[in-house]
């Protein structure tokens, strides 16, 4: 496979992701050909190391809208293609983004988690907890039978995530570099309703916000009624984020020095910053009045109808299609993109235009314990042959005469390529799904020229005038007991952060009294074990 194949493929979830794998998610991602004949098929089997068995392991499998993407192999082409390379057949155990973390402890309780499943408990005691109760099959300490998996294992950001010298999960690579989370967060704004109301691009938090609160009472949409909406959001997490890069806790949810010692960002006095800017959005009325209620995809539902004006989401590419396919729905005579523009969000207290940055990897892969070595082997040998070249170029492009042709060593995809549900299976199992290493032109071509050149012009300003959150692996990786007890507590910031900014105390005084309440859930104990290996190890 020629190398112009693998800068395309080994990403190019991108027809994978085109409608509805959001969040991201997220929270939110991330974060991706195969010839279709005979030989192709004979390489890609074994790639995948085909046992020879008689029977495919049957086996299931639980991650975000599964369900919907693995259908019948009877009509999925792709389905049934990889399901005889690896000797598999997989049932879906159907969870959502609003229901996952209660299925997984329930199914954990009642000794039913699926095969393989895919979830974000990583450094928290519900891992260790489930490790201990013997729950999760260990990967191998040889991964050398799986020489793809190998490399993401020996990643300088995977490495630290080994459990007493053990890993118990694979990292779903949402990117192939921190910097891609660049057009993670950002505001998806109508660039009509500025026009209209006379508003210039904003820069400050106070033109932010005055812009929102325009938005909200001014009538925007000309029709005499009070009925717009200034901001909402897609997924709290990505909104709370969104709000700390413009905060002094740009890392709201990582550590942080303060007065030469490692703290949680949520204990920091720059807490009262992000706060009082957070409450002035929801009092002023710049803010959606039912941001608190919102599940995840209400808001860009919102917004698609047409009377929102800010929409804090993701601003890659082919989250700004998916907007658009929704707003076509509801707005068929009026262009998506001639009334839209991103921003990237208000410069921080201290002068700094942040942009987001985190681990390449959010979420990870986990395998039950139940699973035969067979099982376990197949399965492994499945995920290996989804990171190779091969893989990566079979769900990217599909089946050579009938989704794609090759001209000169170019791929071209074809007008009537088929649309198979179980891509999404296989790209998002993986994570690599929303990388910028695929050819801009080829996702120009999946989600048109102009959306494809504005979040790419803002992921160029971004990359070359903001600095990434300040974040120290070392240290927000670090996995110990105290610290990952805590992490549940700091996981859940966004429902203390919103009582507060509903409620009528001061900003100061109310996270002075939850500071308290975090002491009461080991906020001490997790600091000092922090420092403690901090020092022990020299981390810088």
């Amino acid at each position: 496979m020629s190398k112009n194949w693998t800068n395309v493929g080994i990403i190019a979830s991108v027809f994978a992701l085109t409608a509805g794998l959001l969040a991201g998610c997220g929270k939110e991602s991330d974060q991706e050909s195969s010839s279709g004949s005979p030989a192709a098929s004979s390489a890609a089997t074994a790639s995948a190391g085909g046992t020879g068995a008689s029977k495919p392991y049957d086996v299931t499998v639980a991650l975000w809208d599964v369900a919907t993407n693995l259908t019948d192999p009877a009509t999925d082409k792709l389905l049934k293609t990889v399901e005889e390379k690896t000797n598999l057949s997989f049932e879906a155990q159907a969870v959502t983004w609003n229901d996952y973390k209660e299925k997984f402890n329930l199914w954990a309780a009642s000794g039913q988690l699926p095969d393989m499943f895919v979830t974000d408990f990583r450094l928290t005691p519900t891992v260790d907890t489930w490790i201990k109760q013997g729950l999760l099959h260990a990967l191998p300490d040889d991964l050398s039978a799986y020489p793809n998996l190998q490399k993401i294992m020996e990643m300088p950001d995977v490495k630290p995530l080994a459990i007493d010298g053990k890993f118990y999960f694979i990292p779903r690579l949402t990117k192939l570099s921190s910097d891609e989370y660049a057009t993670e967060r950002g505001y998806v704004v109508r660039k009509d309703w500025m026009e209209k109301l006379g508003i210039e691009t904003p820069k400050t938090f106070e033109e932010y916000e005055a812009m929102f609160a325009a938005f909200a009472k001014n009538d925007p949409d000309g029709n005499g009624k009070a009925d717009t909406i200034g901001l909402t959001h897609n997924f709290s997490d990505v909104f709370g984020t969104l709000l700390a890069l413009g905060s002094s806790v740009p890392n709201i949810k990582g550590w942080m020095q303060e007065d030469g010692k490692w703290i949680p960002s949520i204990a920091s006095t720059g807490m009262t910053d992000y706060l009082t800017k957070f409450k002035k959005l929801y009092d002023d009325g710049a803010l959606d009045p039912d941001f608190a209620l919102l599940k995840t995809n209400d808001g860009m539902d919102k917004f698609s109808q047409g009377n929102v004006g800010a929409l804090a989401v993701q601003i890659s590419d082919n989250f700004l299609y998916t907007i658009k396919q929704k707003w076509d729905k509801a707005n068929p005579n009026q262009s998506f993109e001639d009334s839209i523009t991103i921003l990237p969000g208000w410069t921080a207290p201290d002068g700094n235009q942040y942009r987001f940055y985190q681990s390449t990897a959010y979420s990870d892969i986990y395998f039950s314990s139940k699973l035969s070595d067979d099982e376990f082997d197949a399965l492994l040998k499945f995920i290996d042959f989804n990171l190779s070249e091969e893989g990566q170029d079979l769900y990217s492009y599909g089946f050579e005469g009938e989704d794609y042709t090759k001209e000169n060593g170019t791929i071209v995809p074809s007008e009537n390529r088929v649309n198979y549900p179980s891509y999404k299976f296989f790209i998002y199992l993986d994570g690599v799904g929303h990388s910028r290493n695929v050819p801009r032109e080829v996702r120009a071509s999946l989600y048109g020229e102009n959306l494809v050149n504005l979040s790419y012009d803002m992921y160029d300003r971004l990359i070359a005038e903001a600095k990434p959150i300040p974040i120290n692996f070392n240290v927000d990786l670090i996995n110990s007991t105290e610290k990952n007890s805590f992490q549940s507590v700091i996981n859940g910031y966004m429902d203390d952060i919103t009582k507060i900014v509903l409620g009528s105390e001061d900003v100061e005084t109310a996270w002075a009294k939850q500071l308290k309440v975090y002491e009461g859930k080991g906020m001490s104990k997790a600091i000092e074990e922090v420092n403690a290996i901090v020092a022990e190890k020299g981390i810088q």
